[in-house]
Order: structure tokens, then C-alpha cells, then sequence
């Protein structure tokens, strides 16, 4: 049996598997699941809501929530993203580090805005703003409740924020969490 080199030698594997978490993590908020999917989302009703986020190739669905800061450049149906990837940004020793989180949410113009129903729903639970503000606060308030590693994880303290438009049709922002001394 082969070791794994990466585990072993230069500690790398916390990557993937932040990723993993995160991304059951999302899926698996009930509330993350109605904003991502919307009203619109005809595939609920022939699919299950995690087999549709985080995709099933056998069922022909390629995913929303994703572990890549990469979109398809065409899509064919206005849904909304979420995106996810890791990297070390400090690194003191093998085991000591900082991970940092990049999370992209980014929504079709036509499904940035919110029904009046979406929009009550979420008010009553103290999120304002479009489908991504919401959306990304809502994947903030998940993952800065839990521990992922030895430190806090919290929004990285220095440009924790962007905005997107991976096309023309899209619009969106990324913000990074920070995980320290892994």
C-alpha cells in the first residue's frame, strides 16, 4: 500500500478536507439550501436537494456548490454558485500554519433579486440584502461558529472582501475566512 506522501511529509491534506467540511457544511443548512435554490428551482422536484448542490453525475447534475474557484463560461440556466478553495498563507513549521478559505457566491442578474416571500422569510431571520449578501452572510455565521482547526475561524482581517462578475451575466463576491495555527 502506498503512503501518502502528502500527508506524511508536507502536511498538505488539511486542504481537501476543508473543503469537504465546508461544502457539507453549506449543503446541509436547510436555510442555505432555499437561498441557493430559490423558488425557481423546477429540479427540486425530481431531484434530492443535495444531490442537485453538490452534484451527481450519475443523475446529469454538475453541482452549485463546488470546490474550485471555477465556473463553467457558458451556463444554461440562471442558478446561483458557491465556490470554495484553500491555501496555506503562512506556514511557521510542517504542522504549524495558517489556511485561509476563499468562498465565491456569485447568482445569475435574473436571480440576484429576491421574491417578496424569500425576502420575508430571511428578514425574520436577520439577513438583509440580495441573494448573495444573504447567502454569504449565512455561510459566514456557519463556518465562524465552527472549529475547523486549533485557532478561530474568522474573516481574514486585511481586503476580506470582493466582488465578482466571472461573466457578464453573473455577479457575485468572495471573502476569506482564516483558520490560524493549524
Amino acid at each position: 500500500m502506498a503512503t501518502n506522501v502528502s500527508k506524511n511529509k508536507y502536511e498538505l491534506y488539511p486542504l481537501g478536507k476543508f473543503k469537504d467540511i465546508i461544502r457539507k457544511t453549506i449543503v446541509g443548512d436547510l436555510d442555505c439550501q432555499d437561498i441557493i435554490l430559490g423558488e425557481k428551482c423546477a429540479d427540486l422536484e425530481k431531484y434530492d436537494a443535495y444531490d442537485i448542490l453538490m452534484g451527481n453525475k450519475n443523475l446529469g447534475l454538475e453541482g452549485q456548490v463546488k470546490d474550485r474557484l471555477a465556473m463553467l463560461s457558458t451556463q444554461l440556466t440562471a442558478k446561483t454558485y458557491v465556490m470554495v478553495d484553500t491555501i496555506i498563507s503562512n506556514m511557521d513549521s510542517k504542522y504549524i500554519k495558517t489556511i485561509d478559505i476563499y468562498i465565491e457566491v456569485y447568482s445569475h442578474l435574473s436571480f440576484i433579486d429576491l421574491s417578496v416571500d424569500e425576502n420575508d422569510k430571511f428578514v425574520q431571520k436577520g439577513y438583509l440584502g440580495n441573494r448573495v449578501d444573504i447567502l454569504l452572510d449565512m455561510i459566514c455565521r456557519l463556518l465562524t461558529s465552527k472549529t475547523m482547526g486549533i485557532g478561530e475561524t474568522r474573516i481574514k482581517s486585511l481586503r476580506p472582501m470582493s466582488y465578482i462578475q466571472p461573466t457578464p451575466d453573473y455577479y457575485g463576491k468572495t471573502i476569506i475566512l482564516t483558520v490560524p495555527e493549524f
